[in-house]
């Protein structure tokens, strides 16, 4: 790539950063932003849509879940309210950090960063390399290769500290390297099928007194709900106090997971809830998440496809008075699992 063109393309890369971290850009502007970012990922990575690479397609599968493929991981960059949410949340808590630890470079490290490394690499634009250091991580050999070729491409090699291919989950981070930002974006909804919640147990205890987890908070909780009143309205429209999401008829039954830096195994343990004696047509069991990305930067029901509420089909048809076991089961397929239990 000739001078003038690195410059073109980072002067685009930066452009598009800009406005995806701008509070004034408007949702089209926002998924306009995200469809470029993917283009110029896709352009300097040989991670796209027309790849032919066998490698680029292929999931790994752990003892703790499914690692998505390459391309899959690359697509993620599209779902906009996602990536516009975590981008600004990964900014503000480097600033934040910033002025935590005023004498250190601030310490990133983003594990599953798949082939474009796109939560981080753009915020590079954002602050000078003596003030942020990246560390990435991916199990796929692919995904760290292409990763590399951005940030050859790019120039962006003043701002990383190292990349590896190993499974996150076993990951101990060096002594004597602090640590200050920690990014894990390994979920699907309700945390099934991918390793977000063994990635957070294994590495989020690494963090130092002030550090970050991104997200901070993902909060799984249960509700009862009229299905012809839910899905139909999808999706939620999140600029009027008369949105459609409001005709939604939900009986909230409570939360039975909160991940977090602090969460411990013993918070996995079964919770049990009870239909109450009026629900009316709300007579299916749903499993809601929600993503505090950092501070206010949130995704609720409908934002992103991993806050697309879960139909407990298993359980079948809710009748008052019922109740049933919640919990959550890591391993080789991550999931929450629904037990009906006998009526008292």
């Amino acid at each position: 790539m000739t001078a003038d063109r690195r410059d073109s393309v980072r002067n685009r890369f930066r452009a598009v950063t800009e406005r995806l971290l701008d509070p004034d850009s408007d949702p089209g502007q926002l998924s306009e932003g995200c469809i470029q970012l993917h283009a110029v990922f896709a352009e300097l990575s040989n991670v796209s849509e027309d790849s032919t690479a066998a490698d680029v397609d292929r999931e790994t599968r752990l003892a703790t879940g499914v690692a998505l493929s390459p391309r899959d991981a690359a697509r993620c960059v599209l779902d906009t309210r996602r990536t516009v949410m975590y981008i600004r949340g990964i900014h503000s808590a480097i600033q934040q950090a910033v002025d935590r630890f005023p004498d250190q470079p601030i310490h990133l490290l983003y594990a599953g960063c798949g082939p474009y490394a796109t939560l981080a690499l753009p915020l590079t634009g954002c602050f000078p390399p003596e003030r942020l250091q990246l560390t990435l991580l991916d199990i796929h050999e692919c995904s760290i290769a292409a990763v590399q070729r951005i940030i050859g491409a790019l120039g962006l090699h003043d701002w990383i500290r190292e990349c590896l291919t190993c499974d996150a989950t076993n990951y101990v981070h060096p002594p004597g390297s602090p640590l200050h930002i920690l990014v894990i974006e390994a979920m699907q909804k309700t945390l099934e099928k991918e390793p977000q919640v063994a990635l957070t147990f294994n590495l989020a205890r690494q963090l130092p007194d002030g550090g970050v987890l991104i997200p901070e908070e993902v909060h799984l909780a249960a509700c009862l709900a009229d299905l012809s009143r839910e899905f139909p309205l999808y999706p939620a429209d999140h600029e009027g106090s008369l949105s459609l999401g409001n005709m939604r008829r939900r009986i909230d039954l409570g939360s039975f997971l909160a991940l977090t830096h602090r969460t411990e195994t013993d918070d996995l343990r079964p919770k049990t809830f009870t239909a109450p004696e009026s629900i009316g047509s709300c007579n299916r069991l749903l499993i809601l998440t929600k993503i505090r990305v950092f501070e206010d930067n949130i995704l609720d029901d409908y934002d992103s496809g991993i806050t697309v509420p879960t139909v407990v089909h298993d359980v079948g048809t809710i009748e008052p008075g019922d109740r049933f076991q919640l919990s959550y089961e890591s391993g080789p397929q991550p999931e929450v699992r629904v037990t009906k239990t006998p009526h008292p």
